[in-house]
């Protein structure tokens, strides 16, 4: 099986030279020598596609191919894991005064998506625009 190694054995490892392929990679999963298209690159508009089309995220500038895309702000979401979810879950279905709880429920389900990366259901929140 693959095992990840510690990260103390990763940065002793990086710090050989010449750096070894990957290492580039290592500050938090992204190479360095990838482009990047920041958030301020997009714009939310109304689509010109079709009368019900909606809105949509369009590029103001040419975006490279291959670039990453709002690397910037995408550490910033908010994860729920499945413990953590299971506990909103049993507080909105037991308790009548958790109402407040209700809208942590809707706020996942209507901006998050669902993740299997623990094992169990878990819900993830992106916080930017895309």
């Amino acid at each position: 099986t693959y095992q990840t190694p510690h990260k103390a054995f990763e940065t002793i490892y990086c710090r050989n030279k010449p750096v070894p392929q990957g290492c580039d990679e290592i500050s938090k999963g992204f190479s360095k020598s990838r482009p990047n298209a920041p958030v301020s690159s997009f714009e939310v508009k109304a689509s010109q596609v079709g009368d019900q089309a909606g809105r949509g995220i369009f590029a103001k500038v040419d975006i490279p191919k291959g670039a990453y895309i709002g690397v910037e702000q995408s550490m910033n979401s908010i994860t729920v894991t499945p413990t953590t979810y299971g506990i909103i879950s049993s507080h909105v279905e037991e308790y009548d005064e958790a109402t407040g709880f209700d809208a942590v429920v809707e706020f996942l389900w209507g901006y998050g998506f669902e993740s299997n990366l623990y094992g169990e259901i878990s819900y993830v929140v992106d916080s930017t625009i895309l």
